[in-house]
């Protein structure tokens, strides 16, 4: 057990790494990435946190599966943060807006389609099946919840007017 912990942390770090590289490749501002990134660890956390409470163990399968969840945890709030850092509005209020307008939209269409595919492996009498189908569920949520929510409110929050919004926005 000890060396699965160590395994799967080395493995988290890994990938959350690989994670941030990306980000600062496609994304480009380091703004972004920062909240992007920090958004990504939050859903982790709160990941970790119900499939502790769901009672599930750290056993290989859902060290995969919150493994594979990385990937996913990142692109909501990656695509956010690129429209919100890509758009041409100068006011952050209207920077939001115009992120969540353009892109807010498909982004809970994909978190909601993804949901309905995936809730209908819950009924599989498999554990493996299941593990995948809960962790799955709660990427979904939790990364529709930061990308579409808290992301934009945190750069928001940071960007007290407009023209210091533009330099830590920009």
């Amino acid at each position: 057990m000890l060396e699965l912990q160590s395994t799967t942390l080395s493995s988290l770090g890994t990938a959350i790494i690989a994670m941030i590289i990306v980000c600062i490749l496609f994304v480009g501002d380091s703004a972004i990435v920062f909240w992007v990134v920090f958004t990504m660890i939050s859903m982790d956390i709160g990941i970790a946190g119900f499939l502790s409470l769901w009672g599930a163990d750290l056993d290989p399968t859902t060290v995969v599966n919150i493994l594979m969840s990385i990937g996913l945890c990142i692109d909501f709030a990656t695509h956010v943060g690129y429209r919100i850092y890509r758009s041409d509005c100068i006011d952050p209020d209207e920077r939001i807006s115009d992120a969540l307008g353009a892109i807010g939209w498909p982004v809970v269409q994909g978190g909601v389609s993804t949901f309905l595919a995936i809730i209908v492996m819950m009924l599989v009498p498999s554990h493996v099946v299941r593990m995948f189908a809960r962790t799955s569920i709660l990427v979904v949520v939790t990364g529709l919840f930061h990308g579409v929510i808290i992301l934009p409110v945190i750069i928001r929050s940071f960007a007290s007017n407009p023209a210091e919004s533009v330099k830590a926005i920009r």
